[in-house]
């Protein structure tokens, strides 16, 4: 979960001369002074957006900036893989052992576990004081550590935070694992635990952190920074106003270019309409721009064996395969309606998941239909958020939807 850890290698960073002046209005405010008789200073940036707006990627880089310049106190992004929040401050705490103007701070940690062996029993508040905020002011005490510049926590990814066992949502009947005593642990809990812990770190008296934390704009996480969090929280929305098709454009224009001189294609490649279809069909979303380039270039592809043909085997190849689905009257036409729509009305951000869900099927699958579906939702996607009256067209939709499985029914 640490920006930095060997598991991420392949995780997604801005490439050169993208996303520079969103990285650089977070940047400028991490390194704005304290100022401690402010009370409604900004102590939490809350970077959000829908899915596939790049959140994790500019976050990614953050890090190893902020990290560079000694003003990471430590990281934690959440994600499928490392989505347990019961490891949040225990990471955390690791990383401050290694901060280089932290040297001597093992002492003080070593001592507070000692003294509380049970200390991952406890709920995250509790950790933090006992790990990390005790710790920092004996060292602060003895070894002097600078008030004007408070620790900065970057967490990314909220909001696929969880406990390590299934999760459920309201509406789930009570499992074995809950009672009227015990209730089964909701996701909605477990995101409310974690900003309760931040606004109590960044609250702090004594020694007040600053806090960046990525989500996309859900219920819970919203909610919180509505009402508890709001006298102390910057939002910042990657939206429109960043230019994302700008950003997108470069970032085909550099990985074409590589394709061009790996596979001895003309410097132009595939064109200049071409490139303009590929980032439209985007949408402002760099996931689909990622993986869109996964494709061309191969990289989700069994290598063919010498001697041996594939229809896929070059990029200008894949190329072609993917615009004939982009450019086809409706790749949804071969889609089961009732994956798309179902009994409820989906929205943009729905449809962009089912997309990129069907883009890692169709990873390991190699099926047509998958990568089919993967372009068929990014475009169904790509049309509702290009609609002014969103709700409008999905209720359109939504009627075509029922409409059509009565029709299939009735027959």
């Amino acid at each position: 979960a640490v920006h930095d850890s060997d598991d991420r290698f392949n995780a997604p960073r801005c490439m050169p001369e993208t996303r520079v002046e969103v990285q650089e209005e977070i940047l400028s405010w991490i390194s704005e002074p304290y100022n401690e008789t402010s009370a409604a200073a900004d102590r939490i940036l809350w970077v959000t957006g829908p899915v596939g707006t790049g959140k994790t990627a500019v976050l990614g880089s953050i890090a190893e900036s902020c990290k560079e310049k000694g003003h990471l106190a430590a990281s934690f992004f959440f994600s499928p893989f490392s989505a347990d929040r019961r490891c949040l401050i225990a990471t955390l705490a690791s990383q401050l052992l290694e901060h280089r103007d932290l040297r001597g701070i093992q002492e003080h940690m070593l001592s507070a576990m000692r003294h509380s062996p049970f200390v991952f029993t406890k709920n995250l508040k509790q950790q933090f004081d006992t790990l990390i905020l005790g710790p920092l002011l004996e060292f602060r005490q003895r070894e002097g550590l600078s008030a004007t510049t408070p620790p900065l926590i970057l967490i990314d990814g909220l909001e696929e935070c969880g406990t390590g066992q299934p999760q459920q949502d309201a509406s789930s009947p009570i499992t074995n694992r809950g009672s009227p005593l015990s209730p089964a642990r909701l996701r909605d809990d477990d995101q409310r635990e974690i900003l309760s812990f931040i606004l109590h770190a960044v609250n702090n008296p004594l020694l007040p952190f600053r806090a960046v934390i990525a989500s996309r704009p859900e219920r819970t996480i919203r909610g919180f920074f509505g009402t508890d969090g709001k006298a102390i929280t910057r939002e910042l929305v990657l939206d429109n106003k960043y230019n994302p098709d700008a950003d997108i454009a470069r970032f085909y224009e550099m990985r074409l270019s590589v394709i061009c001189h790996t596979s001895e294609l003309p410097p132009d490649w595939p064109g200049v309409e071409k490139k303009q279809i590929l980032v439209k069909y985007a949408s402002g979303r760099f996931i689909c721009a990622a993986k869109v380039m996964r494709f061309i270039e191969g990289a989700s592809l069994p290598s063919t064996k010498p001697g041996t043909s594939s229809r896929l085997s070059t990029p200008s190849q894949r190329l072609e395969r993917l615009f004939n689905l982009l450019l086809s009257p409706s790749p949804l036409s071969s889609l089961d309606i009732r994956s798309i729509l179902g009994t409820s009305r989906e929205t943009a951000d729905d449809l962009y998941e089912k997309g990129t869900e069907a883009w890692h099927r169709y990873e390991t699958s190699r099926k047509d239909a998958d990568l089919t579906k993967a372009v068929g939702f990014y475009q169904q996607a790509q049309a509702l958020r290009a609609e002014r009256d969103m709700d409008e067209m999905i209720e359109k939709l939504h009627g075509k939807g029922i409409t059509a499985w009565s029709s299939i029914y009735c027959d």
